[in-house]
């Protein structure tokens, strides 16, 4: 079987709280999907429609330029084929404006923060550590 997958990490900070919302598409011989999860301090919800049952999000979000680390994140390993999973960032901190409403809890983004980063392969790694975490005037990760 031929799969593949590919999907983005978004996570905002404001004022009032943090969320991330990871879309992802997933594609094998068979068949193509997509799927979207929403992440929050309450709960996490893995859905494409965004207002069914347990969760209604709704809400605009406008980011600044967009800071790219000056190196592959990867390193090295950017240089072997057939990698099970690669990883890449997109943003360490850009700013986040807007509002978005979750199950009635409004989240203000007013000179937020954002960060981005993105996989693709043919499978995620089983076991991984990851953080990430703003500072002052970027982020660690």
């Amino acid at each position: 079987m031929n799969e593949y997958f590919y999907g983005w990490y978004f996570r905002c900070q404001g004022e009032d709280g943090t969320f991330a919302v990871i879309p992802a598409v997933h594609i094998s011989d068979r068949k193509k999907t997509c799927s979207i999860q929403v992440i929050t301090e309450t709960g996490s919800w893995n859905q494409l429609e965004t207002d069914r049952g347990t969760m209604k999000i709704s809400g605009i979000l406008r980011f600044g330029e967009l800071k790219k680390p000056r190196y592959d994140i990867m390193g090295p390993f950017r240089y072997i084929p057939a990698m099970e999973c690669r990883h890449a960032v997109y943003s360490m901190s850009h700013s986040v404006d807007g509002e978005i409403m979750i199950n009635g809890k409004l989240l203000r983004f007013c000179q937020g923060k954002g960060y981005m980063e993105g996989d693709s392969g043919t499978s995620f790694p089983e076991q991984y550590a990851w953080t990430q975490h703003f500072l002052k005037d970027g982020s660690l990760m």
